[in-house]
């Protein structure tokens, strides 16, 4: 399946804001209004964690989006991805519980050749050798992500990760098993109400 279908899909599908629609001005890529919100049908997976779903789902579908290396300018989709301090911007007012730093944090500090092709998709946004910030960039809406994927890759601790980023309970497998089975819940519902 092609990197922008699949973008596009899981970016109108997973973006939550404490339960409620989002609309996204300017963003009329898709026909519909962009107002949406994410399905609650998903077995096993609690009301309230659902937001911060919704922000590690974004983190994954920028991943996605970024993995297919080139981008068509005539598509106003790849005039948005050009700016990624927006992203990360939608991922910080949806992850209260920064599941997604801590999520970006411990993915770094594993080996590559044990991560799923998802989570190398993720890890991949901070490149091969993540760097140390300024206080500047820290302030941008991509820094603390940045910082992150620093930290889990100079302390090469998940408890470091999960001490700094106690706010969310749950560790990588946890978090990466909840996106898996949202977005293939996801996926199904989309299959079944298309005519």
């Amino acid at each position: 399946m092609n990197a922008k279908v699949i973008f596009a899909s899981l970016l109108v599908l997973t973006i939550v804001h404490q339960g409620k629609p989002v609309y996204i001005p300017n963003f009329s890529v898709f026909p519909e209004a962009l107002l949406f919100t994410l399905p609650f049908t998903v077995t096993g997976i609690s009301s309230g964690t659902l937001a911060a779903l919704g922000g590690l789902k974004l983190l994954a579908a920028v991943a996605v989006a970024l993995a297919s290396g080139k981008r068509d300018l005539s598509n106003p989709l790849s005039e948005k991805l050009g700016n990624m301090d927006l992203y990360f911007h939608m991922i910080n007012e949806v992850d209260h519980q920064r599941c997604a730093l801590r999520l970006i944090c411990e993915l770094e500090t594993m080996e590559e050749d044990k991560l799923e092709y998802d989570e190398r998709l993720i890890k991949a946004l901070f490149g091969a050798k993540p760097k140390n910030i300024s206080y500047q960039e820290l302030k941008t809406p991509k820094g603390a992500y940045e910082y992150a994927a620093y930290l889990g890759s100079t302390t090469q601790s998940r408890q470091a990760c999960s001490t700094i980023y106690s706010k969310c309970p749950y560790a990588t497998e946890q978090m990466m098993s909840a996106l898996r089975t949202a977005s293939s819940a996801t996926y199904q519902q989309k299959q079944q109400t298309q005519p």
